[in-house]
């Protein structure tokens, strides 16, 4: 496979649109050298706050749009996120700590509310074990996250029924990855191993510790050991766009193909606010709703990492109010695992187009539960379904039809 046939390749998923051989997508070269750059890793984004290939992809997608209905074509287009919502949100949490002693907390104590303080000292109560607590906050809203353990630093023994209480309520337990284990595939291995001697299964996916990352070796070694997702790949120093994309995606191999791990792009990590920023409260949610926007303006995927040991830190504190943020948009959220099987769905799901008599069929195969399908056409009013679906909105031009199941999506010309 060439840079052009990946390209197209993630175009394609990334946005779901079906087309006819007759319709051609035609890439500019200057898109593929670049596009090919940032997602192999080979390039780094300068401009870490503009999603950029998210935005060439949405263009490219008008232009086909364009060729299509200029010929009397039905565009159909299989919606990023479940029930068609606006964007998705990832919400994770790295557990570098799971428990702080004395000594340590003396060091970091001015972190900390007088409340917190002597919570500590007086009645034990561990400020560095926050996942019930985090689950507990998310749970009022409906919410679940990712939590990613870092196995090669502490036991779980005592908090192991917790973990697999929190696995049988829908969060996810995960590997966060020790150091060496990002180009040491032996490494990962061993951890991954410990991970399987707790759980009984192997860890989903992965972040490695302090996002340490090796685009040349990484993504081989994690795709050897048949993980299904990383969410490494994202900025230390500042939230941003480290491939210039927001959306998941396949990262390419040596002969540029795709590898089966999917990438889930890290945005937004609150120690890029306060420890390299030094942002204030204010000034942190105020740019984490920026950068939300900025998703939300490509549809995109915000994912967002919060160290659980630091929820109870006077910065660290407003993840609460990330949560209200969230419950008030128009969004999916939910955990890396949920994400990586919903866009893997997606990428799966057929929707094959044929024209028979006056009529442009499409064919919708293997589809997720929630998949919605987008359709224009001039002559949208005439749409039928036969099969599994069920019409959401329609308005003159555009339908969407919410797929249950095998289906026809039928349109008139």
């Amino acid at each position: 496979m060439k840079k052009r046939d990946y390209v197209k390749q993630i175009f394609y998923d990334s946005t779901g649109i079906s087309t006819t051989k007759d319709i051609k997508l035609v890439l500019k070269d200057e898109d593929i050298i670049s596009i090919s750059a940032f997602l192999s890793g080979e390039k780094i984004n300068s401009e870490p706050y503009n999603p950029e290939i998210d935005r060439i992809f949405e263009s490219y997608l008008l232009e086909l749009k364009k060729s299509m209905v200029k010929e009397n074509i039905p565009v159909f287009i299989k919606k990023k996120w479940p029930s068609g919502k606006e964007f998705a949100v990832a919400i994770t949490h790295d557990a570098d700590r799971i428990s702080v002693d004395i000594e340590h907390f003396n060091k970091v104590k001015d972190r900390f509310t007088e409340e917190v303080i002597q919570a500590f000292f007086q009645k034990d109560e561990d400020p560095y074990w926050n996942i019930e607590r985090i689950a507990e906050m998310e749970k009022e809203f409906g919410f679940r996250s990712s939590f990613y353990l870092l196995l090669s630093e502490y036991k779980i023994d005592s908090k192991l029924e917790t973990f697999r209480r929190l696995i049988d309520e829908g969060w996810e337990i995960a590997l966060h990855g020790g150091f060496n284990t990002h180009n040491n595939k032996n490494e990962l291995l061993k951890e991954l191993e410990l991970f399987r001697n707790y759980f009984g299964n192997k860890s989903e996916g992965i972040r490695e510790h302090y996002l340490k990352f090796d685009p040349e070796k990484s993504w081989d070694i994690m795709n050897q050991l048949q993980l299904k997702y990383d969410t490494t790949w994202g900025f230390n120093e500042n939230p941003g766009f480290k491939a210039s994309i927001s959306l998941p995606f396949n990262p390419p191999n040596l002969e540029w193909e795709c590898f089966n791990i999917l990438e889930i792009p890290l945005v937004l990590m609150d120690t890029s606010l306060w420890g390299y920023m030094n942002l204030d409260e204010k000034q942190g949610l105020e740019l984490i709703r920026k950068m939300m926007n900025v998703v939300k303006n490509t549809g995109g995927l915000f994912t967002i990492l919060w160290h659980q040991e630091a929820l109870l830190m006077k910065k660290g504190r407003i993840y609460i109010e990330i949560l209200k943020m969230l419950s008030n948009e128009e969004c999916f959220v939910g955990n890396a695992a949920s994400i990586c099987k919903w866009w893997m769905s997606r990428k799966n799901t057929t929707a094959k187009m044929k024209k028979q008599g006056d009529e442009w069929i499409c064919s919708i195969r293997n589809a997720p539960e929630s998949m919605v399908v987008e359709v224009h056409h001039k002559n949208v009013e005439n749409l039928k379904i036969e099969g599994k679906g069920t019409i959401n909105k329609k308005n003159n031009r555009m339908v969407e039809v919410e797929v249950m199941g095998e289906c026809d999506i039928i349109v008139r010309e």
